[in-house]
């Protein structure tokens, strides 16, 4: 199996070869203890309106669970803590190696903070979108493109600045 709707995610973990996720938007509430049954095989995690919000060491806890993750959307979706974390960011990049796309669209918790470490090169990332995050300010981008040798898309449309 390739590809599971968010209506059999319990079942999630009984899937070894599952490389995609895609909840839009999620008529169950999602959990952190749902994210936690995810298989290690995943490659694409697309969370769009989720009606629960997910938590930093959920994203942590991903991170380090799917390696080959190679997308991750939150999108209209709240999070837990408030923030989306240094770490929570720090991890996609740094355990998912290969990921390719992140995108945290129209979720109000994503700040410059987030984005604060520096110099980490992500060779494969290629499409990050912030779009409509209205805490991000843009000149806080500055480091975080800098690191991104391979970037080739950039949406930062609704933020501020």
């Amino acid at each position: 199996m390739k590809l599971l709707t968010w209506k059999g995610l319990e079942a999630a973990a009984s899937f070894s070869k599952l490389v995609a996720l895609v909840c839009d938007p999620a008529k169950k509430a999602a959990s952190d203890r749902m994210l936690r049954l995810l298989p290690p095989t995943l490659e694409v995690l697309r969370l769009r309106r989720v009606a629960c919000a997910i938590s930093n060491s959920a994203i942590i806890f991903v991170a380090n669970r799917c390696p080959r993750l190679r997308e991750f959307t939150l999108s209209h979706s709240r999070l837990l803590d408030g923030t989306f974390t240094c770490m929570a960011c720090r991890s996609l990049l740094l355990l998912c190696s290969d990921i390719r796309s992140i995108e945290l669209e129209n979720s109000c918790g994503v700040t410059g903070a987030a984005l604060s470490f520096s110099g980490l090169p992500v060779p494969a990332l290629e499409h990050v979108s912030f779009s409509g995050c209205k805490n991000l300010a843009v000149e806080n981008l500055e480091i975080f493109i800098a690191a991104m040798h391979n970037l080739n898309s950039l949406d930062v449309s609704g933020c501020k600045g």
